[in-house]
């Protein structure tokens, strides 16, 4: 028996569902798409048993975030000795890098689009009740470099809820918009900045390893999703510290998913960043 069919047998999703490949998202912990009997479509990550504690962090995020209407409902979840498994319901639309696949033009569209919809996030969960049953997030405490790096930070002006993998891999647009976002294993509660930079971050080192496609148009995106966020009237002042954060933690994330070649290359950036100005995100800023 796999591990997705002991998570439907686990869940009690008796009706015929039938798994149609991984999907949402861009983790390596795949996220499966069932169809059912009765007509629903819901998402299903499965993982080993040994992973019942992210996937508890992941329903609680998630739990956070479908309150705010930016991401699916929970509708089970489940831990034991066979399997560790979450169910939600299904995202309609499409990750946002393949609506910009085909549309290329609306580039500057979709950045704003996506910027606002961070910033609408990070208003609407300031001060929500529910933020203090979070942590900080993705895998924290880091490496003693990141540490350092975070010591320097500007004091938060009050903590929101944070993505922190927040890209169009794991952003989904429907109806000629950015509807919710998927993936929220890395979430946790912090200062918005450490998401906005995180976002600009995974983007200029990683992008063009995801789609090759992406290099030529990332800088203008990410320059008019930083404009998005602040057009929603959330400010981002003293952004190069977090950038620099942000920097060393893509590394982290990254050094055992990528060739050596490519991380030399990151690294390269990342020391950039360090000597020379690395906000706000253009071609001149966010270049090797």
């Amino acid at each position: 028996m796999t591990l997705l069919d002991r998570a439907v047998a686990a869940l009690g999703l008796t009706e015929s569902a039938a798994g149609v490949g991984a999907a949402l998202g861009g983790s390596e912990a795949p996220v499966h798409r069932l169809a059912t009997d009765d007509g629903r479509v819901l998402a299903l990550r499965v993982r080993p048993p040994e992973h019942a504690g992210p996937i508890q962090r992941e329903a609680t995020n998630v739990q956070l975030a479908a309150s705010l209407g930016v991401a699916p409902n929970v509708l089970g979840v489940y831990c034991g000795p066979e399997v560790a498994c979450l169910l939600t319901e299904w995202v309609p639309g499409q990750p946002l890098a393949a609506v910009l696949a085909l549309e290329p033009q609306r580039l500057r569209e979709w950045g704003l689009a996506m910027g606002r919809f961070l910033a609408s996030m990070h208003q609407a969960a300031r001060g929500h009740a529910d933020l203090g049953t979070l942590g900080p997030g993705w895998d924290w405490p880091h490496s003693e470099e990141e540490s350092r790096r975070l010591e320097r930070l500007p004091p938060c002006d009050g903590p929101t809820l944070l993505h922190l993998d927040f890209h169009p891999l794991n952003v989904m647009a429907s109806g000629g918009t950015v509807a919710a976002a998927v993936d929220w294993m890395n979430a946790g509660a912090g200062d918005a900045r450490l998401d906005v930079a995180r976002t600009v971050a995974c983007m200029a080192l990683d992008g063009s390893n995801v789609d090759g496609s992406w290099e030529r148009w990332i800088p203008a995106f990410l320059a008019a999703f930083a404009d998005g966020y602040e057009k929603s009237g959330e400010a981002l002042a003293e952004m190069e510290p977090f950038m620099r954060w942000a920097g060393e933690a893509t590394l982290r994330d990254l050094r055992a998913k990528r060739t050596r070649e490519q991380i030399a290359q990151m690294e390269a950036t990342v020391r950039r960043w360090d000597r020379t100005p690395c906000w706000p995100p253009s071609r001149g800023t966010l270049g090797p």
